[in-house]
């Protein structure tokens, strides 16, 4: 839509929106000093959901790109660890939160994006560093921190109360492992750090 929007990793960095022009670059908007570190964002719509790691799962609306607005905070993680990973499918948000062994998926309802509700939650799946959501499924990879988290999970979401681990794709690649959806296919890509090798 001509922008690219922006959560910044930085204490009180807040969310940037620049307008893109050619090779040219413009800041537009933003939530400036807005206490969040922008973990992992996707923008859907009209709104940008971001993981904030200890500050929650943040909404805001984005249907003014010169003047984003907090819509809305789900605020579980200061007592239970940090939300890394955020995918938005129609009115089904996922998210993960990590802080001890293990991390879990929790499934929001963003029919009212100014009220999410968590609808659905799936424990001790994995410490994620991206999320990715289509069609009622869910796809995760984990950190690659311990040798549990190391393969893509799949996990269906067609029913968002009862989230259900339908697979898990065992492999070598443990380091750096990026996913993509194109169609009906999934991509991974990462490297085998015991020879520095791409795969």
């Amino acid at each position: 839509n001509g922008y690219l929007y922006v959560a910044s990793g930085l204490s009180q960095g807040g969310l940037l929106i620049f307008s893109i022009s050619g090779n040219t670059l413009t800041k537009v908007g933003q939530l400036a000093n807005y206490s969040f570190y922008g973990y992992n964002m996707v923008v859907s719509g009209n709104y940008a959901y971001i993981a904030s790691g200890k500050g929650g799962v943040s909404i805001a609306s984005v249907s003014n790109p010169y003047s984003p607005t907090i819509t809305a905070i789900f605020t579980d993680s200061e007592y239970y660890g940090q939300y890394s990973a955020v995918s938005a499918s129609g009115n089904t948000l996922c998210a993960d939160l990590y802080g001890s062994m293990f991390g879990d998926l929790k499934v929001f309802d963003t029919t009212q994006p100014s009220s999410p509700s968590l609808v659905g939650q799936l424990t001790g799946i994995t410490e994620s560093m991206q999320v990715l959501s289509q069609n009622g499924m869910a796809y995760l990879i984990g950190n690659g921190y311990d040798t549990n988290q190391l393969s893509a999970r799949l996990i269906n979401i067609t029913t968002p109360s009862s989230p259900q681990l339908v697979y898990t794709v065992p492999d070598t690649v443990i380091y750096n492992y990026k996913l993509a959806l194109a169609g009906t296919m999934l991509y991974g890509a990462g490297e085998n750090p015991s020879r520095n090798a791409p795969r």
